[in-house]
C-alpha cells in the first residue's frame, strides 16, 4: 500500500515527510543544498522519491538543470519535463529527455505529462506517450479545461496515472479510478499558512514558501483531512516503481 507524499517547507521535511513516498522539486533543489541532500538521503535509503521540475505554474523547464539534478539525487520515479499548454514542445522535450536519461539505472518509472489546449491535443499527447512511459501525469494546468477524472475517462486512459500538484479542490480532484495510482498537492499546507482549512480554497493561495520554519495551526488538521480524502477514494493502492 502506498501513502500519499507530503509537500512541506525545507525546515519541516523531517517532521512531515515520513510516508516513505516523496516528491522532490528540481527548482527547489537547485537553490537549497539542505533540500537536495534530504532527498538524496531518502533515495539512498530506498524510499520512493519522485522527481518533478517545479511546483509553480507556468511550468517552463530548464532541461539541462533538470537532468543534472536527477543524476545527483537519484530518484526512482521521474516526471518528464513539460511546458504548460504546449503539446508539441512537451512531447519533444519529454521524449528527448527520456533518451538522455535512459542510462540512469536508478530510474524505475517515468511519468509523461499531458499538455495541450483542448481535449484533442491531450489525446494526441497521450497517444505519443502511452507506449513510452510508465504512467501518465495530469498537471495543474489542465484544471482550466476539466477535472482530471473527466479527462482520464474521456480519453479512455487505462494505464497508470498520477495527479500532479493539484491546485484546485482536492475533494473534487481525488481519483475514483483504479488506474490512478498517486496524487500530490501542496494545497493543505498552503491553505494552513493562511489560516484556512482544506475547504477554503478560494481565492487560490500563493505557492508554498519552502523557507517557512513555522508550523501553522491548521497544518496537521489539513493534512489529516487530505490523507483521509485520498484513502476514501481509489488512490491508496500499489504504485509500480
Amino acid at each position: 500500500m502506498i501513502k500519499p507524499p507530503i509537500i512541506a517547507p525545507i525546515p519541516l521535511l523531517d517532521y512531515f515527510c515520513t510516508t516513505g513516498v516523496h516528491v522532490c522539486y528540481a527548482t527547489v533543489a537547485s537553490e537549497s543544498s539542505e533540500y537536495r541532500d534530504f532527498y538524496k538521503k531518502e533515495s539512498r535509503k530506498g524510499e520512493i522519491v519522485i522527481m518533478d521540475y517545479s511546483p509553480k505554474v507556468p511550468r517552463v523547464p530548464k532541461v539541462d538543470l533538470y537532468k543534472d539534478l536527477v543524476e545527483d539525487i537519484g530518484p526512482a520515479v521521474v516526471v518528464l519535463p513539460d511546458t504548460d499548454i504546449k503539446m508539441k514542445k512537451t512531447i519533444d522535450e519529454s521524449l528527448d529527455f527520456l533518451e538522455q536519461v535512459k542510462s540512469f539505472s536508478f530510474i524505475r518509472s517515468t511519468i509523461g505529462m499531458l499538455q495541450g489546449r483542448n481535449l484533442k491535443e491531450l489525446g494526441d499527447c497521450y497517444t505519443k506517450f502511452k507506449d513510452k512511459v510508465s504512467a501518465i501525469g495530469l498537471p495543474s494546468s489542465l484544471e482550466v479545461l476539466a477535472s482530471r477524472n473527466s479527462i482520464v475517462k474521456s480519453l479512455g486512459i487505462i494505464m497508470p496515472c498520477a495527479y500532479v500538484e493539484v491546485y484546485s479542490n482536492v475533494y473534487d480532484e481525488r481519483p475514483f479510478m483504479d488506474n490512478v495510482h498517486i496524487m500530490w498537492s501542496s494545497l493543505p499546507l498552503r491553505l494552513a499558512y493562511l489560516g484556512r482549512d482544506l475547504e477554503g480554497i478560494r481565492p487560490s493561495p500563493p505557492p508554498l514558501d519552502f523557507s517557512r520554519k513555522d508550523v501553522p495551526m491548521l497544518a496537521v488538521s489539513n493534512l489529516q483531512k487530505y490523507v483521509k480524502a485520498l484513502v476514501q477514494s481509489s488512490l491508496i493502492g500499489d504504485f509500480d516503481v
